[in-house]
């Protein structure tokens, strides 16, 4: 054979052996993700320097992680599996700017906002499986000017903190935000034909509740307009609300045991351009085994000003405690704020706030914080 075909014959034959083995020992990637399937990191972060004084309470300089909104981070996503049918999921978690610190607290799960996954169909609804937030939560949430702030809002500071730690019982603070072990369903808007209108409900399994959650409700929101009424019936034993220690007790702050616990929640708004009013009402009602009960109603009125860059907040929110063979306790708390938007995700804050137990003297605290949305 002529050299010249022979030297051509060998290359092509070694090219094609190692071609072969390098394409064994490298794994053919899969097709990358498509539009129909997608997967998003989101949180936000707002810390405040905070001089916090509640009624009846000594003054207190700190540093306070999510004084407009409970900081959090998360995982959100889902598929489009065809026909109208979506899988979802979520896995959300807070955290404390102050320390680093994971949860609000040091008893809470890491992923202690919600953690779910579930089905979403365009005709049938959505239902939802894990750790789930409440309805009724969700509506406090929507329906006042300080929206989800937990620590500077007057209406969520009498009905969603823990009770052992503020100068009177509170509703439902006790209860969490989101109930474990639970399966929520939502109605899809097709039947109602009314964009905006969300009905739900929510049972929470036995199993580490040691009793029967049941939630849900019906809300509409529009640009202009919204209306919620939603409703907790828990049947639980030993739930202790109240001072978390019989010495530690107070007229304020009693001692109590409850196994059953029921709430009906509703807020409204009405948006006039120039100012947008907010209402809401929370009833709540502890019994137990003894003929006694604890009853709290609260109301709120709060109002939202765009003004410059920012709005101007203001909320009034009034409790009254009523208790089987106890004279009535009421409070009061008033706040009042700016909100500066330096762009759409990072704003600056500044929040007086001032509040007022019965027979106990009176607190007035201020914060300024700032917030970033990712």
């Amino acid at each position: 054979m002529n050299p010249a075909p022979r030297r051509l014959l060998l290359a092509a034959s070694a090219f094609a052996l190692t071609h072969v083995s390098a394409s064994a020992q490298t794994p053919v990637a899969p097709p990358p993700a498509g539009p129909l399937s997608s997967v998003s990191v989101y949180g936000l972060v707002d810390v405040a320097a905070y001089d916090k004084q509640l009624a009846g309470e000594r003054k207190l300089k700190a540093l306070q992680s999510g004084g407009l909104t409970t900081s959090r981070f998360g995982i959100g996503g889902g598929e489009d599996l065809g026909g109208g049918l979506r899988a979802l999921f979520d896995l959300s978690g807070f955290i404390r700017l102050d320390t680093g610190d994971a949860g609000r607290n040091g008893t809470d799960p890491f992923w202690s906002r919600y953690a779910f996954v579930g089905l979403a169909s365009t005709d049938l609804g959505t239902i939802r499986l894990g750790r789930i937030s409440t309805a009724t939560f969700l509506s406090e949430l929507a329906f006042g000017a300080f929206l989800d702030s937990t620590n500077l809002g007057p209406y969520l500071l009498h009905t969603f903190q823990p009770s052992g730690g503020q100068p009177m019982i509170t509703a439902n603070g006790f209860l969490d935000s989101a109930w474990n072990n639970s399966i929520s369903y939502t109605l899809p808007t097709t039947i109602s034909g009314l964009p905006g209108l969300i009905a739900s409900l929510q049972v929470a399994a036995g199993e580490g509740t040691l009793g029967r959650r049941v939630g849900g409700g019906v809300n509409y929101r529009s640009d202009r307009f919204g209306l919620s009424f939603t409703f907790d019936d828990v049947s639980q034993d030993n739930l202790s609300v109240g001072a978390p220690t019989a010495a530690l007790a107070t007229a304020a702050r009693p001692q109590y045991t409850a196994n059953k616990i029921k709430t009906y929640q509703g807020g409204a708004y009405y948006d006039f351009n120039v100012v947008r009013l907010w209402a809401q009402m929370n009833q709540t009602t502890f019994s137990n085994a003894t003929p006694a009960e604890i009853k709290l109603t609260t109301s709120a009125l709060s109002a939202t000003v765009p003004l410059g860059l920012g709005s101007v907040i203001a909320e009034w929110a009034h409790t009254n405690q009523q208790r089987t063979a106890v004279a009535r306790l009421e409070r009061d708390t008033y706040g009042l704020g700016y909100d500066y938007f330096l762009s759409k995700r990072t704003d600056l804050y500044g929040v007086v706030l001032h509040d007022k137990v019965t027979n106990l003297s009176t607190g007035t605290g201020w914060a300024l914080g700032v917030r970033h949305r990712f």
